[in-house]
């Protein structure tokens, strides 16, 4: 009987090319990977109807598990979101927001994959106990199946080539896919926003800082993107803009297009090496993308220096004191910025050959072994499932029952979708029904794109 494994695909531009790249990996062992999302995981009813189930955290997976105390299924937590260096970050990814809360969840999780051996600190620090439970096994992002070749080249025929400007934004407190306005995240985001008192995790480090400076930090770096746009656009460039999947991509579309004809929004839902591939300068705020970028051979500009007052608003689970900045661009004015796009050739370094990044690299993503990742991941499935296999923990019957509701689910989408397109000619196509991050459809043609990434 083959085997199979449900992933949860939550943020598709994030966590569908690992899906992709991990379903080819376990074709050689005969194993169907077969690919969720937030409608299909609400259908799971007992996490019976497959061998094993891999879910980006633990959040995601206590959400939609309502009795972890009768499962039997092997659940593998993989976050496919870039976490960096940050201990406090990362521990939610596996731990849960609220750790004590999540505790009957996180608790029965077979297998957490770990993207390099800082983040062993989580459970080194607060669960001691779970360390075998724990898997170095690479970014999954950085592995080869995941990659693509950028633009930038050696010397200075990179000069004589247009830049083209790849923007990454980072403001869904401004900018909410979901639509919620800044009242309500004023008021979720306050430090003592729980009832019990405890102080969000957000804040943790620091004493003296609230909701008003995150509020701050987001529309300052907001405000000098506006700027960097507006003047980019009068000069010889190609300008793109790559939407954080939290943030509502109409928007950006409709602002852009009052700017200049020649900025151009990403798509929304394509993985961010495939973007990354086709620009030849990165600009944006601190991001843990910038990860992706050095691995990939190249400097980002980062866009923190260019008002001091900035660093006096850094709020504990921030990236801004990621020792990965030092191996960026930080341009402290317009002028200089400028000079890093237009006077400098935009050439590819090898981190391999600066030790002390070498290091954070290694540290936070397992380099240069993370292109083994994939591979790293199957190996954790296998051995998992064949355990299941010795308990007779499969249930055959179950996973029929599922496919049927879930067929049944997307028969609905499908008429809904026939009445969307006679609808799209009375409206916008792109304002009716928009799929955006997390609510995006798994349709058969969906599955097809997933399929294609890698």
């Amino acid at each position: 009987m083959k085997s199979r494994i449900y992933f949860h695909i939550d943020e598709v531009a994030r966590d569908s090319v690992v899906a992709s790249a991990l379903k080819k990996e376990m074709r050689k062992d005969n194993i169907e990977v077969v690919y969720g999302n937030r409608e299909t995981s609400s259908q799971l009813t007992k996490f019976r109807e497959f061998d094993l189930y891999i879910f980006p955290s633990i959040d995601l997976f206590q959400s939609f598990c309502k009795a972890p105390q009768s499962l039997t299924a092997p659940i593998i937590i993989l976050p496919s979101e870039m976490i960096g260096y940050n201990l406090a970050r990362t521990a939610t990814k596996f731990l849960g927001s609220f750790p004590e809360q999540s505790m009957q969840w996180s608790s029965i999780v077979s297998a957490f994959c770990l993207w390099g051996p800082s983040h062993l600190r989580v459970f080194d620090e607060l669960q001691p106990s779970w360390i075998s439970k724990a898997h170095v096994v690479g970014s999954p992002r950085l592995a080869a199946q995941c990659s693509k070749p950028c633009m930038q080249s050696d010397g200075l025929s990179s000069l004589k080539r247009k830049p083209t400007i790849g923007f990454i934004t980072r403001f869904s407190l401004f900018n909410d896919f979901r639509g919620r306005d800044l009242f309500t995240h004023a008021f979720e985001s306050r430090r003592n926003y729980y009832d019990d008192g405890s102080v969000s995790p957000r804040f943790s480090g620091t004493e003296d800082k609230d909701v008003e400076d995150i509020f701050y930090r987001e529309a300052l770096d907001l405000r000098i993107m506006f700027d960097l746009l507006v003047a980019l656009s009068k000069k010889d460039v190609s300008i793109t803009i790559r939407v954080h999947p939290r943030e509502n991509r109409l928007t950006w579309i409709n602002f852009s297009k009052k700017i200049h004809s020649k900025i151009t929004v990403s798509t929304w839902d394509q993985p961010f090496q495939h973007w990354l591939s086709g620009v030849t300068h990165v600009v944006g705020p601190t991001s843990t993308s910038f990860y992706d970028c050095i691995v990939s051979g190249f400097k980002p500009i980062c866009t923190n220096a260019l008002v001091s007052n900035r660093e006096n608003h850094h709020v504990g689970t921030g990236d801004d004191d990621n020792p990965l900045l030092e191996f960026v661009h930080m341009p402290k004015s317009t002028e200089e910025l400028f000079k890093l796009i237009f006077n400098e050739p935009a050439h590819k370094f090898d981190p391999m050959y600066i030790p002390k990044l070498l290091d954070i690299l290694h540290q936070d993503t397992n380099y240069p072994d993370a292109y083994k990742s994939i591979s790293q991941t199957r190996l954790v499935c296998l051995d998992l499932i064949e355990k299941c296999k010795k308990q007779n923990k499969t249930s055959t019957i179950s996973y029929v029952k599922f496919n049927f509701r879930v067929q049944t689910r997307l028969f609905v989408i499908y008429i809904f979708g026939r009445i969307y397109r006679v609808l799209s000619f009375l409206r916008s196509s792109e304002r009716f029904l928009p799929e955006q991050s997390s609510t995006f459809l798994l349709t058969r043609s969906r599955k097809w794109w997933i399929d294609s990434l890698t």
